[in-house]
């Protein structure tokens, strides 16, 4: 484009035009006798004065039914946007040119600026987001190294939102562990305690899987979750009783003990419920632990 080359075309015989060395055809493509020839660069009676010339394979030159511009300036831009199969061994490409070709240079520019918006967000903002970008890069029309790039960058992101949401599990687990080593050494026959997450991605399953850590030990648990991007029910409360315990100790009553009537459902062995606040943590953990300590006919040290 830059160089503003001529392209010339001239309808010769299919014979003369396919002992041109260098010459494109579609494979399978049946042509007419005689055909058009063009060439970008040199004349066709330069190629049909010496045909088996090998400089010509550094030149463009096709069977062609039409060709649309002059000089190769004419074209202004030029952007493969799209490649994909169309059968065995065929590959299609499709490109733009003119005012198509910058329209997708300067959609890309914004999709990439975008992206780097992207990388700046907190996790709980880029799950909102992420998900309506691509959306919009995949209905979008820009060259398609570029595309390939943005999606890749996105795979990334993705990654970054998938392992955030395994890490609430990690972060509950490791906790209830340290915990337990401590529970171990004084012998206390259950815990009270907020879980704090990185990520609010299932919290349920995290609270969970923390209390079977100290379930299967013979420790009862009163396991708190406070999920601060909530204004309703953003208190989890999950309680779990030992069998061996819940003959003096139900997890249900205990529940309903702390929030009154939010603390439905539930059984001796495992409920879980929700409310809108706690007023005073501190507070509200000592009385959890006084509830079952008295339950438990269990000494106060």
């Amino acid at each position: 484009i830059l160089k503003n080359y001529q392209v010339y075309y001239e309808v010769v015989s299919l014979e003369q035009a396919k002992a041109v060395s260098g010459i494109r055809c579609v494979f399978g493509e049946k042509y007419p006798d005689p055909v058009r020839v063009l060439c970008i660069g040199v004349s066709i009676q330069d190629l049909l004065s010496n045909p088996s010339d090998t400089k010509w394979n550094e030149y463009s030159i096709e069977l062609c039914g039409g060709t649309h511009i002059s000089t190769t300036s004419e074209a202004e831009a030029f952007t493969i946007v799209s490649e994909e199969t169309v059968g065995t061994g065929i590959r299609r490409i499709i490109a733009v040119t003119g005012d198509a070709a910058n329209n997708a240079f300067k959609t890309a520019n914004v999709l990439e600026a975008g992206l780097q918006v992207l990388k700046t967000l907190q996790i709980e903002e880029l799950k909102q987001r992420v998900s309506e970008f691509i959306s919009e890069v995949d209905r979008s029309v820009i060259p398609a190294w570029r595309k390939i790039a943005i999606k890749s960058e996105l795979a990334k992101l993705q990654d970054k939102l998938k392992n955030h949401g395994k890490s609430s599990f990690k972060d509950a687990l490791v906790q209830a562990e340290v915990v337990l080593e401590q529970l171990k050494l004084s012998g206390a026959k259950f815990h009270v305690a907020k879980i704090d997450l990185q990520s609010q991605k299932n919290p349920n399953k995290a609270l969970i899987e923390a209390s079977k850590t100290l379930l299967q030990h013979g420790i009862a648990s009163l396991l708190i979750y406070i999920d601060p991007s909530k204004k309703r029910k953003g208190v989890i409360l999950l309680a779990k009783v030992p069998e061996a315990l819940t003959s003096k100790l139900s997890a249900s009553e205990w529940v309903r003990y702390l929030i009154g009537g939010e603390g439905k459902g539930g059984n001796s062995g495992s409920a879980q419920s929700a409310c809108d606040s706690i007023d005073d943590l501190v507070a509200f953990i000592s009385k959890a632990s006084e509830y079952a300590r008295d339950k438990l006919s269990l000494i106060h040290i």
